[in-house]
């Protein structure tokens, strides 16, 4: 087996993902609308009630509109572009 004669550049990742696992106000809005809205038209379908699939369906809507309002200004999980950079922050563009 022939090994490598010189060792191979390597390079850190950019930086670690943030750690709060979607624990956001915007995280629970959209699970637990998506979870309430599903629950309610399932019922619905189940029991023959096509009004109640129509409000599953709508809560769904509106949590995931709701969801993306609360990300837009700033209660979600900070990205690149939503993030503030501190002064002693170790990982710098």
């Amino acid at each position: 087996m022939a090994y490598p004669t010189k060792p191979e550049p390597y390079s850190l990742p950019p930086a670690a993902p943030f750690h709060n696992h979607g624990i956001t106000p915007a995280g629970w809005v959209l699970a637990l609308g998506v979870c309430v809205g599903v629950l309610m038209g399932g019922v619905g379908l189940a029991i023959g009630q096509h009004m109640l699939v129509w409000i599953g369906i709508a809560l769904v809507l509106l949590s995931i509109i709701v969801s993306f309002i609360l990300h837009a200004t700033g209660h979600g999980q900070p990205t690149r572009l939503t993030q503030t950079r501190r002064a002693d922050s170790w990982y710098k563009d």
